[in-house]
């Protein structure tokens, strides 16, 4: 990416958003401005001739698109100042939706109008009922360390609309600015040395995944990466899918069990309005007597003009000392096998 670069995350309400946000959802077309300002104050930056926000949720997410099916996704993260994790999120959140994570080599660290960021370009294949359909998508984050905040970029583009807005796309990333800084431009740009960019090997044997809130066990196969924020961890899958693990102390997370589950239900019916239920909603008991609603879902993601079916299940849980949501996303035609491990991930909760 550095030889090609070139100048020119808390209500129910909110779990949600965070929900419907790990899928980027084709939106109303919208023609107008080419400068957005954050009304806060918080971020400005410019858009594509005729692109214009059509979605704007709880003052954190901001969805942006033109007349054809490209989009982008900007998140304002209050209090952020590590760049890293920023930017894995966005990593997450691709992965989740059915992307490879970026290459090595294709991703770059750099000074943005001031504010240290990070930036990676590449293409993904995604299965669309048994046909391969080539994406392309633009992540990236920039934090203001001296103000305290973050903001997580990200476009996806057919390769017809990559021809229409690559360039235009990125200029958008460039003229990202934080909290009125002035607009000087990208400078000291470098490889990014990212662990994640490397091949993890997989275990042949179970593993266990510690957090001060939980404890689970993985099949072999799984690995896990912690989370930043909400999301405690990320489990993947190389064949089966991507199994996020959210939650908070308490009620931080909903109130209760139900609230929790209706409130990620509601989350993937903005993101994927086909959605339906194929199994469920059900209980489960996991290891420390703990009962776990669970619910298994199928609908089509939009991408470029292809409709992609994927595989959902949802699933919350509750005790006196934590909240907690896992959703995964997985083939529509996940096997059997693949939702007997999932369950059995969620069984070993304790």
């Amino acid at each position: 990416m550095l030889n090609h670069y070139r100048r020119p995350n808390r209500t129910v309400g909110a779990l949600a958003l965070l929900v419907a946000a790990l899928l980027l959802v084709p939106l109303s077309t919208a023609v107008g401005q080419n400068t957005y300002e954050d009304l806060q104050g918080r971020f400005a930056f410019e858009l594509p001739e005729g692109w214009e926000m059509v979605l704007e949720r709880l003052n954190i997410v901001y969805q942006f698109k033109g007349e054809h099916s490209a989009r982008m996704v900007l998140t304002y993260l209050d209090g952020e100042t590590d760049l890293a994790g920023a930017f894995a999120d966005q990593v997450d959140n691709a992965t989740s939706a059915g992307f490879t994570v970026p290459p090595p080599g294709s991703v770059a660290d750099m000074t943005l109008n001031g504010c240290p960021a990070r930036w990676a370009e590449y293409s993904s294949e995604l299965d669309a009922d048994g046909a391969t359909v080539q994406m392309f998508l633009y992540i990236g984050a920039v934090v203001d360390e001296a103000a305290g905040g973050a903001v997580q970029y990200m476009a996806l583009m057919s390769p017809t609309d990559r021809g229409r807005y690559a360039d235009d796309l990125k200029h958008s990333f460039e003229t990202l600015r934080l909290h009125d800084r002035p607009l000087t431009g990208v400078t000291d740009v470098q490889e990014a040395d990212v662990a994640f960019a490397e091949a993890a090997a997989q275990p042949t044997s179970a593993t266990t995944f510690e957090h001060e809130l939980l404890s689970v066990t993985l099949p072999p196969g799984w690995t896990a990466e912690p989370g930043e924020g909400v999301t405690i961890a990320v489990v993947n899958h190389d064949d089966y899918g991507s199994l996020r693990i959210m939650g908070q102390e308490k009620d931080g997370f909903g109130e209760s069990r139900d609230e929790i589950y209706m409130a990620m239900r509601e989350g993937i019916l903005e993101s994927v309005p086909s959605v339906r239920t194929t199994r469920g909603p059900w209980d489960i008991t996991s290891d420390a007597g703990e009962t776990i609603v669970v619910e298994q879902m199928e609908g089509n993601i939009t991408s470029g003009g292809e409709d992609i079916p994927k595989g959902v299940i949802i699933a919350a849980a509750m005790d006196g000392r934590r909240g907690l949501g896992f959703l995964v996303f997985c083939s529509a035609d996940v096997t059997d096998d693949a939702v007997e491990e999932i369950i059995s991930i969620l069984k070993s909760l304790k």
